[in-house]
């Protein structure tokens, strides 16, 4: 099926952002130099859960990828019109006519 270029882009920039943050926090944290033992192995703990984070950021990425095959750059939709009312008052052109007949009166 064919998705608007939007579809795709969107995620694609949020998941290369998250991506990216997660990339500088592990960093940051690498930085930290030595720690005391409970707080190293926090530490530790957390820079491998953001790698398995960050693998699996880069493989919901590459899927998103191997789908760029969108066919439209915009999805519009049909003029919303009145079929609750069954169309007794007529279109907006007969309700516009009305309007300005009676603000003339």
């Amino acid at each position: 099926m064919a998705e608007t270029t939007l579809s795709f882009h969107v995620p694609k920039e949020l998941i290369n952002l998250h991506i990216k943050e997660d990339m500088r926090r592990n960093q940051e944290l690498k930085d930290l130099g030595e720690l005391a033992p409970h707080w190293d192995n926090m530490r530790r703990s957390v820079i491998a859960h953001c790698d398995q984070m960050l693998s699996m950021y880069q493989d919901t990425l590459a899927e998103l990828v191997k789908h760029t095959d969108a066919l439209y750059d915009v999805i519009t939709v049909g003029a919303p019109a009145a079929h609750f009312q069954g169309f007794k008052n007529g279109g907006l052109r007969k309700l516009l006519s009305k309007f300005e007949a009676e603000r003339r009166k």
